[in-house]
């Protein structure tokens, strides 16, 4: 899966990759930004396997965000913003957190917060051409956690070949082509 979008931000660098309401990102910046993400995570000691939570308002780098994770082998854990308090943190401990990607440090107990704005400060010295990990098939790619309907949610872990089928078929079933949108 991000062989296939680094390539893509390779062969189309000038093309528009993401549009949102705080900006765009060519292929070229998005994959600019997941490199130097992917090495700020490197130098806080971030392993193949580990989880990072993203507890962040919409914005386009929240994608930059997600696969500088699997640039560096871990797995993606996201928080909604809106949810209580109480009820992130109780997911957060048992997500098993190494990190939490913020907007700005909270009240998250001990789990390490990493400031997307300073994690983002002096990218022009970006490291351009660092190599991504190699992620085998069944490495997890992201956990959701349900809505919990029997009372506590579960952690629901997909891995990085569940990934690429769900977006190989929904590519299949929904007519995606190079030139079409996607809107969330």
């Amino acid at each position: 899966m991000l062989r296939i979008i680094e390539q893509r931000c390779v062969q189309h660098p000038k093309q528009l990759a993401i549009q949102q309401h705080d900006g765009t990102l060519t292929y070229a910046e998005l994959w600019a930004r997941v490199q130097f993400i992917a090495m700020r995570f490197r130098a806080h000691g971030i392993q193949p396997g580990d989880r990072i939570g993203v507890l962040l308002p919409r914005h386009r780098d929240v994608i930059a965000t997600m696969l500088a994770t699997w640039f560096v082998g871990a797995c993606y854990v996201p928080f909604d913003i809106h949810q209580p308090a109480a009820r992130l943190q109780r997911l957060m401990q048992r997500a098993r957190l190494v990190c939490l990607v913020v907007r700005q440090p909270g009240e998250w107990g001990e789990i390490v917060q990493l400031s997307l704005p300073e994690l983002m400060q002096d990218m022009s010295n970006t490291i351009r051409y660092s190599t991504p990990c190699a992620l085998l098939p069944d490495m997890q790619a992201y956990l959701l956690f349900t809505s919990g309907s029997t009372g506590e949610p579960k952690g629901v872990c997909v891995v990085h070949r569940g990934l690429l089928n769900l977006l190989l078929d929904m590519q299949r079933t929904f007519a995606v082509a190079r030139k079409t949108g996607c809107s969330r």
